[in-house]
């Protein structure tokens, strides 16, 4: 459920989003603080949600997933081009720069992004529903569809609840 983003094994410097302290620098990392600047807990919340409702937000993430990874890939084939005819013509300083700076531009870019998928991902599956956008709709603009929760959770929840909303 996590997109494969790319990175050349010579870049010198990655983006923020993909980098932190941890053991291999003798601190313990902050797992325990959510960040929304960090590609871990980004791709983690939209994997997350997948898996609570896998058959019904998994495929939405796959096409996600092999549209990033498509682009990455095209991305990839002309910054080859461009660093090739840089450390072709002697200009190592200069391709280590393009290569740097594609790093940074496409993980911090990609984190962001992503981030907004799952807020597109959340807004849609919320409540066991599939909400999509229907301008013609006068009531929320949308149109809900889906089964919601199933009978048995509902079931639950009344059960759980007991007395506590009845009305007198």
């Amino acid at each position: 459920t996590t997109v494969r983003v790319p990175f050349y094994a010579s870049s010198t410097e990655l983006p923020l989003s993909f980098v932190g302290k941890g053991p291999q620098d003798g601190v313990v990392p902050p797992m325990m603080t959510f960040d929304t600047n960090s590609a871990f807990y980004v791709t983690n919340l939209v994997s997350n949600w997948a898996y609570s409702r896998w058959s019904d937000i998994y495929p939405v993430v796959l096409a996600k997933i092999e549209k990033y990874e498509a682009s990455f890939i095209a991305q990839l084939h002309e910054v080859d081009q461009k660093l090739l005819a840089l450390y072709n013509n002697g200009q190592e300083a200069e391709a280590m720069n393009v290569m740097n700076t594609f790093a940074q531009k496409l993980g911090n870019g990609f984190t962001e992004q992503w981030f907004g998928f799952f807020g597109e991902l959340f807004v849609r599956f919320r409540d066991g529903y599939d909400i999509t956008a229907n301008s013609e709709d006068p009531e929320c603009g949308c149109t809900v569809g889906g089964q919601g929760y199933n009978d048995a959770t509902y079931k639950r929840i009344a059960e759980e609840t007991g007395e506590q909303y009845k009305e007198p």
